[in-house]
């Protein structure tokens, strides 16, 4: 779903003063984009059909252009063997709603001691909204199936990976980059 530009700006500006409020950085850095899409296997919209928006840690957000999720914010997760690909929310401004509110709950925070985001428990909120790990693997089988990921690729792993990555390089290659 596309936002209404409106939408979305009050929705980035509440982040980003609960994000400053609480001393959390806003997200800048997308990393090596061609590179991160390399873990998007499965998804039910070609790779090239979504831009990179901010990485947290091990994980990538992107925007979706791709018809039929045009406007949708996925997740996907940089660890081997990790397929975790996944709708994180429907649009941005709701991502940042949800993100907004957690901060404001006290579930975001950075530790003192070493500088990390801490993610709390969400009670009320999508877990899958946020960057730590999933690791209620059925709410993320359930996920991937209802926004149509391809759980046989899922399945496959690393040989879905190398496939994926070999078109990559390809395009790499034409890039120049």
């Amino acid at each position: 779903m596309l936002d209404d530009p409106q939408d979305l700006r009050a929705a980035v500006a509440a982040y980003r003063a609960a994000a400053t409020g609480a001393g959390l950085a806003w997200p800048a850095d997308p990393g090596e984009a061609l590179d991160s899409l390399g873990f998007a296997i499965g998804t039910p919209f070609p790779w090239r059909q979504q831009v990179p928006l901010f990485r947290f840690d091990l994980i990538l957000f992107t925007f979706v252009l791709g018809a039929g999720h045009e406007g949708e914010v996925w997740r996907y997760e940089f660890t081997p063997d990790a397929w975790d690909t996944v709708r994180a929310a429907d649009s941005v401004a709701s991502l940042f709603t949800t993100w907004a509110s957690a901060i404001t709950a006290g579930l975001i925070s950075r530790d003192a001691l070493n500088g990390w985001l801490q993610v709390g428990e969400p009670r009320d909120a999508d877990p899958l909204a946020f960057p730590p790990s999933v690791t209620h693997y059925p709410l993320l089988r359930q996920r991937q199936r209802e926004c149509g990921v391809d759980l046989d690729c899922i399945d496959r792993g690393f040989d879905c990976h190398e496939e994926l990555f070999s078109e990559i390089d390809a395009a790499r290659s034409a890039l120049g980059v």
